[in-house]
Parts: structure tokens; C-alpha cells; sequence
């Protein structure tokens, strides 16, 4: 591709897991990829490394550290978007978090189902409305990675209804983006290894639980859901638009 038309997908969450998998795959695929987070470090070592593989000389991947739940930053994000890079192919909204610690206070739970909407609702609402119109009408696309937990209940309160949410607010993204030829869709991941939300945070009894409701007979991978979000940004998925794409091995159940 010249670099006229080297498409660019912003993706967020994008220093570790499944954000960092889609990254590097999207770069794979010939697009110059733009990596957000709120940790330099880890965005700069992605960076580097999809830098590295790139097997054209070029560099495609650049990154950004931000707070995606500060309007102002947001904002001056897309400022800078907008003249750096006037067209985005896709935004791929994959920042979030789990607030799981015990509450002893109403105080407590109130902040805690705050900050699950704000790291997962919010940022992906301010985000993708902020570069909106950077999006190729027609052939944009956007993207969220949401959770089979909004289904099986498998998660925190908060988290779990958060990326319910998410769900909902996606479906109506279709209908107000589709004229235009923009499609939104959600990634909804089952149990995956090699992520943040997993590691340190789910014993070994209940991994053994989970994966045993599993058709698969195993978890998944960061590099799996990278594939489906890469064929949901490309040409041939233009007719998909509003769906909840599951990607989960054939989950029987969730305990």
C-alpha cells in the first residue's frame, strides 16, 4: 500500500491483552495503527515491538497516553487526530476495567459501579463521538470488545452491566451510523488467557471450572479475538453491522 492509502485503526486499552494482540495484528494486516492507554510505558514497548516485526521498514504503530474518561483530553485527542491523520479507518474500543474489591458502604458501591461505567462505557461513548467524524463514510468502523459476562453474569455487578451497556448502546450506533455506510459492531470474548483482567485475579480452581464449560476444552487467546475484529474492519464483513459477535469456544455454561 502507498501511504495515501494505508488505512489507520485507533485502537485503545491497546499496552497489554487482547488491545496490544489487536494492534499488532492490524498491523499485520498493512494498517498504520494509533495505540491509546493511560500507561506510557507499556504503549511505548507495543509500539516498539509492532515497529520491529514490520516487515516493510516503515513504522505503523505511534501511540498516545491518555485518561479516555476525561472529556478534555478526549478532546484534545481528536484535535490532534484531526490533523495528523484527517480520515481513521476504525476505532476499535477496547479499554475497560473491573472494579471487584468488597464494599463495606454504600459510598463504596457507588464508586465502584462509577468507575466500571466510566472505564467501560464512557470511554468508549467520548472516544468514539470525539473521532466520529474522521470515519470514511462509507467504510468506517467501529468496534467495542465486550464481554460474555454481560450474558452469563459471570463477572462483578458492575462490569457485567457495564458491558451490557455497551451492548444496547452499540446496537443504536448501527442504526444512526449504517446510512452513512459505517458499521459498529461488539467482539464479546469468553474466557481468554494473557490478560490483565485474568491474571492474578481468577484461581486455579475456577480457571479449571470455566474452562470445563468450555466445547473447546480450553481458553482463548488475545491473538483470537485479534482475528475477529480484524475480519469485522475489513471490506468483506460491509454487511455486518450491530451485532454482538461472541468468540468464546462454544461456552456451555459459567460458574
Amino acid at each position: 500500500m502507498t501511504a495515501e492509502s494505508t488505512p489507520v485503526a485507533l485502537i485503545s486499552g491497546a499496552g497489554t491483552g487482547i488491545g496490544r494482540a489487536i494492534a499488532q495484528r492490524l498491523a499485520l494486516d498493512g494498517f498504520d495503527v494509533i495505540l491509546l492507554g493511560r500507561r506510557p510505558d507499556r504503549l511505548a514497548d507495543a509500539a516498539a515491538q509492532i515497529n520491529a516485526d514490520s516487515d516493510t521498514g516503515d513504522k505503523p504503530a505511534t501511540w498516545h497516553a491518555l485518561d479516555l474518561t476525561v472529556p478534555e483530553q478526549v478532546q484534545s485527542l481528536a484535535d490532534r487526530l484531526s490533523v495528523e491523520h484527517p480520515q481513521l479507518h476504525a476505532v476499535v474500543n477496547n479499554a475497560g476495567s473491573s472494579a471487584s474489591t468488597p464494599h463495606t458502604s454504600l459510598a463504596d458501591l457507588a464508586a465502584q459501579w462509577t468507575a466500571d461505567f466510566l472505564a467501560n462505557v464512557m470511554s468508549t461513548v467520548l472516544l468514539t463521538e470525539a473521532i466520529g467524524h474522521l470515519l470514511p463514510r462509507p467504510g468506517g468502523r467501529v468496534i467495542a470488545i465486550g464481554s460474555q459476562a454481560a450474558l452469563t453474569g459471570a463477572a462483578s455487578a458492575p462490569y457485567v452491566a457495564s458491558k451490557a451497556a455497551l451492548g444496547g448502546w452499540l446496537r443504536r450506533l448501527a442504526v444512526t451510523l449504517g446510512p452513512a455506510g459505517i458499521t459498529a459492531n461488539l467482539v464479546a470474548p469468553g474466557y481468554i488467557e494473557g490478560t490483565e483482567l485474568v491474571a492474578g485475579r481468577v484461581s486455579a480452581e475456577r480457571a479449571s471450572r470455566i474452562v470445563a464449560g468450555i466445547a473447546a476444552g480450553r481458553p482463548g487467546t488475545p491473538a483470537e479475538i485479534a482475528a475477529v475484529v480484524a475480519f469485522l474492519v475489513s471490506p468483506a464483513a460491509s454487511f455486518i453491522n450491530g451485532q454482538m459477535i461472541g468468540a468464546d469456544g462454544g461456552l456451555l455454561y459459567q460458574s
